[in-house]
């Protein structure tokens, strides 16, 4: 997955932009446009929107796998978060399932397509 985001530190107010390269129900790793200059343990809000419905989900920085890039644990859902978190992750897993369904299928036609032959 690809989408924007914006990660708030929430005790040094500080909002930096990124990308979300992967979520799941238990956090996103984040690629961020500036250098990440925090430790782990900080406490964050992830802000983002997915497939029309917006999402800002609290958590705490649990890995810096680069400068750039970080791990984030989502912490304290509440039940209704933790459901749109679940279906929205649901609804991109059937997408992407599609899309690869759809690919491999264009993929099986354009090989089946008679080559014309050299003369």
């Amino acid at each position: 997955m690809d989408a924007t985001a914006v990660i708030c530190l929430v005790n040094l107010g500080i909002r930096l932009p990124g990308r979300i390269q992967n979520l799941s129900p238990g956090g996103c790793r984040i690629r961020t446009n500036e250098r990440f200059s925090v430790g782990i343990y900080v406490r964050v809000e992830v802000d983002f929107h997915l497939e029309g419905m917006p999402f800002r989900l609290p958590g705490v920085i649990q890995a810096i796998i680069d400068k750039h890039t970080i791990g984030v644990r989502f912490l304290d859902l509440s039940e209704r978060k933790r459901e749109q978190l679940r279906l929205l992750i649901e609804e991109l897993r059937e997408i992407a399932a599609y899309e690869g369904e759809a690919a491999e299928l264009e993929t099986k036609q354009r090989d089946d397509l008679p080559r014309a032959s050299s003369i």
